[in-house]
């Protein structure tokens, strides 16, 4: 997401704003429930990844992130998080388009800024809209976004919800209500927001995980994790009871949370999750790491070393931090693009790839 996790001081002071019964997560997590979400912990055999040297245009955004990409015949399509300087910098969901997933435009889409897809609504649940992802279904684009009223993401009252939107062309879209399709459960993991959802379809049903926010109120700050649902229409989800994943201790840059994700079935039959991991203290470290599991809700293979951190290169558009990896696998080429923070805390997309298979057979390791 564009605006969160920016800072430790801002996850305290959301601590200090929510009321104590609203989030009851173990804080930290206790070692069964991290067991419970990882199989192993071991980094051979994973594949190596290459980092485009130059970010990915914004168009009219100022900060731009949170990406998610489809192939429509033989056309991409991207979908990501925009400010919308039209709207006094509220966040709104961006697309542009590409024939080889390098070179990005912004479409006409019949609205004031070029390239805009879904914008937000003043006096809505959604007044602000990110954190996306597309799902090509039954000839129709189907995107899933995180939505929350002007007072600001995860202010008390006004916490994240995702909504749904479709369109026929990949172009113009509608909502499918003027309501939320998903909603924070109080006392749970997803107790002050719900963002980042990834969906896939699997056998008869279709699976999401999406990110999950919740904090005590006892001055300490809580974290994020990965959680899932499943659904038979893609519109009414029901809510597993077991996170995904949760921070996980003996991963050193994924120790404090984990974040937004993108899961991917890969071509041996295992699902590949994608996944932000990140520390606030003593300096605030955010990269993004992989895993495997053969089934879309783990237990995980972690892989302890990140895929992809921050340049750290001075002036570079991801030199502080990395988050929200968005994956598509093209033949058999696996591009990830994600967004970075330069210095000065704008946001700007990157791309990383790899090649199949992600992870080869030296796939030794301690057992967790």
């Amino acid at each position: 997401m564009l605006r969160a996790l920016t800072s430790a001081a801002l996850w305290t002071a959301a601590a200090l704003a929510c009321r104590a019964e609203e989030a009851l997560p173990e804080s930290p997590p206790s070692k069964k429930a991290v067991a419970a979400c990882v199989r192993s912990i071991a980094k051979e055999g994973w594949a190596e990844w290459t980092k485009a040297p130059e970010r990915v245009p914004k168009g009219e955004f100022w900060c731009a992130g949170d990406p998610s990409v489809v192939k429509d015949g033989a056309l991409y399509r991207m979908y990501f998080t925009g400010v919308n300087p039209s709207r006094g910098g509220a966040c709104a969901i961006v697309q542009a388009t590409s024939k080889d997933a390098l070179k990005w435009e912004f479409p006409a889409t019949g609205k004031k800024v070029k390239g805009l897809a879904i914008d937000g609504e003043d006096g809505t649940w959604d007044h602000a809209a990110e954190t996306c992802f597309a799902l090509q279904k039954d000839g129709e684009t189907w995107l899933y976004y995180c939505g929350y009223g002007k007072a600001g993401w995860q202010t008390p009252g006004n916490p994240g919800r995702l909504g749904l939107a479709t369109s026929k062309d990949g172009v113009n879209f509608k909502k499918s209500s003027d309501k939320p399709i998903l909603r924070p459960t109080p006392r749970s993991y997803d107790a002050n927001s719900i963002f980042s959802p990834c969906v896939l379809k699997e056998g008869d049903e279709y699976v999401m995980i999406y990110c999950g926010h919740a904090w005590h109120a006892d001055d300490k700050p809580g974290y994020a994790c990965i959680l899932g649902a499943t659904s038979k229409d893609g519109i009414n989800w029901t809510k597993r009871k077991t996170p995904v994943l949760l921070p996980m201790p003996d991963v050193a840059w994924a120790r404090e949370s984990v974040a937004e994700a993108s899961l991917m079935k890969g071509r041996d039959g295992k699902f590949y999750l994608f996944f932000t991991g990140l520390v606030f203290k003593p300096k605030e470290t955010y990269a993004i790491g992989i895993a495997r599991s053969d089934t879309p809700f783990g237990p995980w293979d972690v892989n302890p070393e990140p895929i992809v951190e921050p340049s750290g290169r001075a002036g570079a558009f991801d030199e502080t931090r990395i988050i929200a990896p968005g994956v598509f696998a093209d033949g058999d080429t696996v591009r990830l693009w994600y967004h970075g923070f330069a210095s000065d805390n704008t946001i700007s997309m990157g791309c990383v790839e790899s090649r199949w298979p992600l992870r080869g057979p030296a796939e030794g390791g301690e057992k967790k």
